[in-house]
């Protein structure tokens, strides 16, 4: 894909990242405290061994950068992108580096959507002749699933290609694992809703409980995703034994954004993403070292590498069946500040 540089203005929404059938951690519950926190590889003065075909380097530069969505600062022009190949021959461009305190992204795709986004592409839900519930939006939406607890099969399958049990039918939209103790942590980026906030929500994607039935008519795809700690500043506005809106009637949206400010681990994610010329860039900021202990630590040694395997995807809301996953997992590389080459 062609680097999409000082491409966008507009909103965005992001997205929904699919995952089933990895082999798990086994048995480990989100409440016990996670030390390895997706660090696979932590070396002295020597690379470690590549776990992935693409390698996304994270070096240490102290500078902060404004986050607007706009790829105009020198730490970015200063760094070539690594591309990301998805399934169907898309592709994501990512550059990266750290600070003190900070990991920073900015992430590049080029949109398959015909018509640029507005407010009013926010979406909404609507019935459709056989009376069944769905929802109409024509924005891109943005994920990263990052391996919390070293999934043996992380490394080949990332984000799985079926992503979906049947991503055409909203009521079986299966996502998560089915190995008790599967942890991932998810940021979705939506610009109708967490992007509203300036953030990417955060959440624990865990495992389907065995009593779960995913064919059930009303089955809820979201029911793996974990909140955590913190306020979110919008509700998920989903009837619990229906496929439609709580609250609100039939032009109710999906999500209702409040007035609340984010705070805590629900907004650790800092997240600006505009829309130009058929493109989205998106610049994040994400705390190294959260408070808590099952959340993803990006720590490296001021001489060591430090791998973080991670699962990039994007798709344009309302064509669910056209999600564009990696075949394989990412390794993020973040490398020490006194190591020069």
């Amino acid at each position: 894909m062609k680097n999409n540089v000082n491409k966008l203005l507009g909103l965005t929404l992001a997205g929904v990242l699919c995952f089933s059938c990895l082999v798990g951690c086994g048995d480990k519950t989100t409440t016990e405290p996670n030390n390895d926190n997706n660090q696979q590889e932590q070396e002295t003065g020597n690379l470690p061994e590549d776990q992935t075909a693409t390698i996304v380097n994270c070096g240490f530069v102290d500078v902060k950068p404004t986050l607007d969505g706009i790829e105009n600062e020198e730490v970015w022009a200063n760094m070539e992108y690594t591309q990301i190949e998805l399934e169907s021959s898309k592709f994501i461009d990512v550059k990266s580096y750290y600070d003190n305190d900070n990991v920073y992204f900015l992430f590049n795709w080029i949109s398959e959507m015909t018509n640029e986004p507005t407010d009013s592409t926010a979406g909404h839900w609507y019935t459709k002749e056989d009376g069944t519930w769905t929802w109409d939006s024509t924005m891109d939406t943005f994920s990263i699933a990052w391996d919390l607890c070293d999934l043996p099969d992380f490394a080949e399958t990332g984000c799985t290609p079926l992503c979906h049990d049947a991503s055409n039918v909203l009521n079986n939209r299966y996502m998560g694992t089915e190995i008790t103790g599967d942890i991932i942590e998810l940021w979705v980026w939506s610009p109708a809703v967490s992007g509203m906030k300036g953030i990417m929500a955060s959440y624990l994607w865990t495992n389907v409980e065995s009593d779960i039935d995913i064919d059930a008519e009303n089955f809820d795809n979201k029911i793996t995703w974990e909140k955590l700690p913190g306020e979110y500043g919008f509700v998920y506005n989903r009837a619990e034994d229906a496929n439609e809106p709580a609250e609100g009637g039939e032009n109710a949206p999906l999500y209702i954004v409040n007035d609340k400010q984010p705070s805590g681990d629900a907004a650790l994610v800092s997240a600006v993403g505009l829309f130009e010329f058929g493109g989205y860039i998106l610049e994040i900021a994400r705390p190294r070292n959260p408070s808590a202990l099952d959340l993803t630590h990006f720590e490296v040694s001021d001489d060591g590498y430090a791998d973080f395997l991670f699962a990039p995807n994007y798709h344009t809301l309302g064509q669910r069946d056209d999600h564009f996953t990696p075949d394989t997992a990412s390794t993020l590389r973040m490398v020490g500040k006194t190591i020069t080459d």
